[in-house]
């Protein structure tokens, strides 16, 4: 997929439905529609993939955190 044809989106604002219609606000005023069948059809997949980020996620957040904690260690360590 191209660039041109590409949204990230940092963070969802809102979330409503009307009409058989889900509506995701993000951004400044910048708002995603989809039709409920279609993401009623896609969201166990979708929460399949939400799990399987966070878990990566929170992988490398913790090796942040082993880290930082190792080096604040040695730090102390090495001040003793």
């Amino acid at each position: 997929m191209s660039k041109d044809n590409h949204t990230y989106v940092h963070g969802i604002d809102d979330i409503h439905g009307s009409d058989g219609e889900v509506y995701i606000s993000y951004g400044k005023d910048k708002e995603l529609t989809i039709e409920s069948e279609s993401l009623w059809f896609f969201l166990p997949d979708l929460i399949k993939v939400v799990i399987e980020q966070k878990k990566v996620s929170n992988e490398i957040q913790d090796l942040h955190i082993q880290s930082a904690v190792k080096l604040l260690k040695d730090t102390l360590g090495n001040n003793s």
